[in-house]
C-alpha cells in the first residue's frame, strides 16, 4: 500500500526540485505540467482504488495552490469548486494562463459540463484555447465547430474554398448545433460578392470559390442586419473603394483581405457566431 503513496509524493519532490521525470518525451514541458499529467494518469488508472486516487488529487491540489499563488480568487475556487482543479488542470496543460483568472475557470467549466467532448477537444488542439477565450463570453464558446472556425479567423480575415455557390447552406450546415430554423439570420459575405459580377471594377481578383468559402462567410441576426450589415459595414467598404478611383490602380488581394480584417475586428463581435471578444 505503500508505494500508492509514493508515486504522487515523489511527483511532487520532482516538480518541487524542477527536476523531470518524463524520460522518454521529446518535447520537453515543464516539471510542473508534467507533474500535473501524471497525476492525472494515475486517477485515471485507479478510479477503483480510492486511496491513489486521493492521494494524487492531494498532489494535484499543492501543485495548483503554489501555480496560484498571489490569485486568490482563482485558487478559493480551484480549492473549493468539486471540479475546479479540473478545469486548472487543463488550461495549465494546453499551456494557458487563463488559469489564474477565476470567471475564465468558472466559464470552461461550464463549457465542459455542456460540451463532454470540449476537454479532449482542448487537449488535442492546445492552441485553440486561444479561440476559446476570444469568445468565451458568448454563448457558443462550447461549441467545436464555431471554435474551428473562429480559430481560422482570429489573426486576420482569410479565404477558403467552396464547391457550391449555395453560401447560406455552406453557412448554416457548418453549425450543426444551432438552431436556425425560424430565426431570421443574414448571411453576409466578408469581402463582398458582387466583386463577382463581371460589370464591377474589381471583376476578377477573387474567384466564386473564394467569396463563398465559409472562412469569407459571416452570419448576421436579422435584428441588427439593417444597421450593421447595410449601413456600418457597407460605409466601410464604399471607404475602401473610393481609394481605387477607375484609372488608378487595382486593390491587391491582401488589401482586401486587411479591410475585411478590419472590419471583423469593428464588427465582429456581433456576428453570430461572434469572432471577437464581447
Amino acid at each position: 500500500m505503500k508505494h500508492i503513496f509514493q508515486i504522487p509524493i515523489l511527483l511532487l519532490m520532482l516538480w518541487a526540485s524542477g527536476v523531470s521525470y518524463a524520460r522518454h518525451s521529446v518535447v520537453h514541458h515543464s516539471p510542473e505540467k508534467e507533474a500535473v499529467t501524471a497525476t492525472r494518469l494515475l486517477r485515471a488508472k485507479n478510479t477503483v482504488l480510492t486511496v491513489a486516487r486521493i492521494s494524487a488529487d492531494e498532489v494535484r491540489h499543492t501543485l495548483a495552490e503554489r501555480d496560484l499563488k498571489g490569485f486568490n480568487d482563482a485558487w478559493d475556487f480551484v480549492r473549493t469548486h468539486p471540479k475546479g482543479a479540473d478545469a486548472w488542470e487543463l488550461l495549465l496543460e494546453v499551456g494557458s494562463n487563463f488559469r489564474k483568472d477565476r470567471p475564465a475557470l468558472i466559464k470552461l467549466l461550464d463549457d465542459m459540463d455542456v460540451n463532454p467532448n470540449l476537454e479532449a477537444f482542448l487537449r488535442t488542439n492546445p492552441q485553440k484555447i486561444n479561440a476559446w477565450d476570444l469568445i468565451r463570453n458568448s454563448l457558443y464558446s462550447h461549441d467545436i465547430d464555431v471554435l474551428n472556425y473562429v480559430d481560422e479567423l482570429r489573426n486576420g480575415a482569410i479565404l477558403g474554398t467552396s464547391n457550391t455557390t449555395n453560401y447560406r447552406s455552406t453557412f448554416f450546415n457548418s453549425f450543426p448545433n444551432f438552431n436556425w430554423q425560424g430565426n431570421n439570420f443574414n448571411v453576409h459575405h466578408a469581402i463582398e460578392q458582387d466583386l463577382l459580377e463581371p460589370s464591377n471594377i474589381f471583376y476578377g481578383i477573387f474567384t466564386e470559390s473564394e467569396i463563398h468559402s465559409l472562412q469569407n462567410l459571416r452570419g448576421i441576426s436579422g435584428e441588427i442586419n439593417s444597421q450593421l450589415h447595410l449601413s456600418q459595414i457597407r460605409l466601410a467598404w464604399n471607404d475602401f473603394y473610393n481609394q481605387f478611383p477607375l484609372g488608378t490602380p487595382l486593390p491587391t488581394k491582401q488589401q482586401f483581405l486587411d479591410k475585411a480584417t478590419e472590419i471583423d475586428i469593428m464588427f465582429g463581435n456581433l456576428f453570430t457566431p461572434p469572432i471577437r471578444s464581447l
